[in-house]
């Protein structure tokens, strides 16, 4: 069907709908560990959040006034290092935390979503 009248062709607007917003909380690192990691399925960014508050206030380093929870390209072996990255094949981003020494992720997230950023947690 060909038409001017671009209502006819398209649903109902939801400019007038408000979505509420989803947090998702963790709070221990037990709650999503590397295999299987937990899953976010229908998360929106700028709108929903990902709760890491209880674990940055766990492992945070009062003396210095630093957050645990810090966001950075690759892992360097500092504990609480964060990385946040995105697989072209499964379409999936996944936010990992070191949450020791070593080089390996301690907690993964898998997230469905066009994109995660910083702004997305609360911390």
């Amino acid at each position: 069907m060909r038409t001017n009248n671009h209502k006819e062709l398209f649903s109902p607007s939801l400019e007038n709908e408000t979505l509420s917003s989803n947090i998702f909380v963790y709070t221990d690192f037990e709650e999503s560990l590397p295999t299987p990691p937990d899953m976010i399925m229908d998360f929106r960014t700028n709108k929903d959040k990902i709760d890491l508050s209880a674990i940055n206030a766990n492992h945070n380093d009062a003396k210095n006034g630093k957050n645990f929870i810090h966001f950075v390209l690759e892992f360097n072996a500092v504990p609480g290092e964060t990385v946040i990255s995105y697989n072209n094949r499964n379409h999936f981003h996944y936010i990992s935390i070191n949450a020791d020494d070593d080089l390996k992720q301690d907690f993964v997230i898998k997230v469905a979503a066009n994109i995660v950023t910083a702004h997305d947690f609360i911390l």
